[in-house]
């Protein structure tokens, strides 16, 4: 064995022990204390649900009796970002999610009285998982630009900005001291993609833990807690470890200068090890998912290249149209559009301009309840529970060696679900353009 694998292997073997000690610790903490109960684990996480406790935490005059706390600290986070921002005193306040406007619901806003009778607006447009609509943010922005005393906050997992399709570029700087980027964790560095000068340093996440430190109230600093911690481990990734467990690399690598080298080439190694084992599982659900359709109509096909939009497995049935510059026709798919294996959706694609794919939609819509459309799908809704493979790579390796487990038959279940649904709504649309 060459002199780097021996190093490697002696690197685990000497390391194993020590991370069992420390997950018996975890589990005898767990028993006395709880430690990694979490209540997000069994809320509602999607965008709704979220913007229902952070509305509620802006909210002076919700039932967390803390008045004017938590939006002060938020409100602090803006200071300097645009030397025009001048926010009135906090006690004329009044809070609203999910505000019904002429076309669409915005998510958050907050209106705060001025001593003169004027009213300032901070708007919440939450976006943790969901695609922008057709010049959605550009239509929020002319609402509220009938004032001029509002600010617009874009919520994105990492700073990522609004679409083209929501708000040209070109359009967005018309709007510039009315419009910011939160990212749900991390304070972002300059990106280059045209939305740097947006960018709050500030996260949801640093938001919360601020409010932790200054509440006063153990249920409350428990629950600021539990979001902070769903936030880093949702948005940021970080839920693969356990603080002990991390701990515990940590010292150990540090106790030999030697281990750094092994611990870094270990590092370097991860992407193409996750890669590898969240491959394979998609191609496990791609088999399970043919086997289960059992039509030779129906096709079930797979794509794993790490390329946006190219981790995917898609059924489409042969008879249905083409559309002429990509021959793809309409597909059911379980897709993510980022480079990474996460943030999963499910969704009906169609060639049709959204224009003439209008009964599709509705029939979608009305059976499968829970999603929405796009410019560009038909039909989607965000996989909440298994969302980010990020953070499930141990449990997904186990389940390729095992042939199947919990995720494998959430995923293979849901798309069946889905297809059983859809396919009698497309075989109908497809007929009626004949």
């Amino acid at each position: 064995m060459p002199t780097g694998c021996n190093e490697v292997k002696r690197f685990f073997d000497e390391l194993a022990p020590r991370l069992e000690t420390a997950r018996i610790l975890d589990r005898e903490l767990d028993r006395e204390l709880a430690h990694r109960f979490n209540v997000f684990d069994y809320l509602r996480t999607n965008e709704l649900g979220l913007s229902r406790v952070i509305a509620d935490l802006l909210d002076p005059g919700a039932r967390h009796g803390q008045g004017v706390l938590f939006l002060r600290i938020y409100l602090e986070k803006l200071e300097g970002f645009r030397e025009t921002l001048r926010w009135p005193d906090l006690h004329g306040t009044s809070v609203r999610c999910e505000e019904k406007i002429t076309e669409g619901r915005i998510d958050v806003v907050v209106r705060i009285k001025g001593p003169g009778g004027e009213t300032h607006c901070l708007v919440l447009e939450n976006k943790p998982y969901a695609y922008d609509q057709e010049s959605q943010v550009e239509r929020y922005l002319e609402h509220f630009g009938k004032d001029d005393r509002f600010l617009l906050i874009y919520l994105s997992p990492t700073g990522e900005g609004p679409s083209e399709v929501s708000v040209p570029k070109d359009k967005l700087r018309e709007w510039r001291d009315h419009f910011a980027i939160m990212p749900y964790v991390g304070a972002q560095e300059e990106q280059g993609d045209g939305f740097d000068e947006y960018r709050l340093s500030h996260s949801l996440a640093n938001w919360l833990g601020e409010c932790r430190k200054d509440c006063e109230v153990d249920r409350l600093r428990w629950f600021l807690a539990d979001m902070e911690r769903f936030c880093q481990g949702r948005f940021g990734g970080q839920a693969m470890t356990t603080d002990g467990e991390g701990k515990t690399v940590q010292e150990f690598v540090l106790e030999d200068p030697t281990r750094i080298e092994t611990a870094a080439a270990v590092y370097e190694s991860w992407l193409d090890i996750r890669d590898g084992v969240c491959r394979e599982f998609l191609e496990g659900l791609e088999s399970r998912i043919r086997e289960a359709v059992g039509r030779s109509d129906v096709l079930v096909g797979i794509a794993a290249d790490i390329k946006p939009g190219q981790y995917y497995i898609k059924m489409y049935r042969k008879c249905w149209t083409r559309q002429t510059d990509s021959d793809r026709t309409t597909e059911i798919m379980l897709v993510t559009d980022k480079r990474a294996p996460k943030d999963w959706y499910f969704a009906v694609w169609s060639p049709e301009r959204k224009e003439e794919r209008g009964a599709l939609e509705t029939r979608l819509e009305s059976r499968l309840a829970t999603g929405r459309s796009t410019r560009y799908l038909a039909w989607w809704e965000w996989v909440e529970k298994y969302g980010n493979w990020d953070s499930l790579v141990p449990a997904l390796h186990k389940e390729n060696q095992e042939r199947g487990g919990d995720i494998t038959s959430y995923f293979v279940n849901r798309f069946i679900e889905i297809a059983k649904v859809a396919v009698p709504i497309i075989d109908e649309f497809e007929d009626s353009k004949a």
